[in-house]
């Protein structure tokens, strides 16, 4: 049976997509038929290829999309969005064949053979031997469900937990406060951003202290291993510390010039405000484009 099938092309200066286009052609037979029939037609179409614009929901640039963003849609098999104003009234699960036209030269190395861009296909573009398996998409990314929040968990909170199991919980209170950095700045994206996302997301109440407050104590922490940032020093803000009692079993209280909170008590904050973030996410699809260009850019153990 004879239906649509098509040739797609992103066009690249440098690292900016800026348009799309698409041929259109009616084929028949199996799948690998008409990979080679579109293969066989790839440049020579272009003069009667219909172009068009990148949605503009997608657009993290003025005139187009950065290859990061690119990048992130071929993780998540989704580099078809591109062309959805472009196809629309198609059906989205024709075959098609994509194809990167980078500085008006069209660039066959960086096709994908239909599946979702991995760590081993960068290692190979890359020119790298031995190729990895290792990528957080493979475990976390299946049947089209993000496991966002056991990532976070595994990353993040397993070292946390372990520290302050054993005892570390300087090392502990740390980790976490720059896991806090991390989130932030892969939900807002932009400088100042901690003391956003905890007031976004993080019930501080129950502590009886301010965003402002943890603000100042993960600088000094995290910079100096003590109590005294600039603002704490000048008087500006309020000197906060931590103790370790059992959950819910203190309440937070001012000793000299130092006002103290439970650290079991603050962690169990921050795992619910990451979980309230988390639900975020399956309410807008475009976040979750912009958590994988980011996160493919944090330093992970595996």
């Amino acid at each position: 049976m004879r239906e649509y099938i098509f040739n797609l092309y992103y066009f690249a200066t440098d690292n900016l997509i800026t348009h799309v286009a698409a041929v259109i052609y009616m084929h028949s037979g199996t799948d690998e038929q008409k990979r080679k029939y579109l293969l066989s037609k790839v440049g020579t179409d272009l003069s009667i290829a219909k172009y068009g614009d990148i949605p503009t929901i997608l657009k993290d640039k003025e005139n187009g999309i950065s290859i990061e963003r690119i990048n992130s849609l071929m993780r998540l098999d989704n580099l078809t969005y591109i062309f959805s104003d472009l196809l629309k009234g198609y059906d989205e699960n024709s075959f098609f064949v994509i194809t990167p036209i980078q500085n008006g030269n069209i660039n066959y190395q960086f096709r994908l053979e239909y599946e979702p861009l991995r760590q081993h296909h960068i290692d190979k573009f890359l020119g790298l031997d031995s190729l990895s398996n290792n990528d957080y998409l493979t475990k976390y990314y299946v049947n089209e469900k993000f496991n966002l929040t056991q990532l976070l968990v595994d990353d993040h909170f397993v070292p946390i937990h372990l520290l302050f199991n054993h005892g570390h919980y300087i090392a502990s209170v740390k980790l976490l406060l720059s896991f806090i950095d991390t989130i932030a700045w892969i939900d807002i994206g932009e400088h100042h951003n901690f003391i956003k996302w905890v007031n976004l997301y993080a019930d501080l109440t129950t502590l009886g202290i301010t965003a402002d407050e943890l603000w100042e104590l993960r600088n000094s922490l995290l910079h100096m291993s003590n109590l005294e940032s600039k603002k704490v020093k000048k008087g500006d803000v309020r000197r906060i510390s931590l103790t370790i009692q059992q959950r819910d079993s203190f309440e937070t209280k001012t000793i000299g010039d130092t006002t103290y909170f439970n650290l079991i008590d603050f962690i169990y904050i921050i795992e619910n405000a990451m979980i309230k973030w988390v639900e975020t996410y399956n309410e807008d699809n475009i976040k979750i484009i912009t958590f994988i260009e980011r996160y493919d850019t944090i330093v992970r153990n595996s």
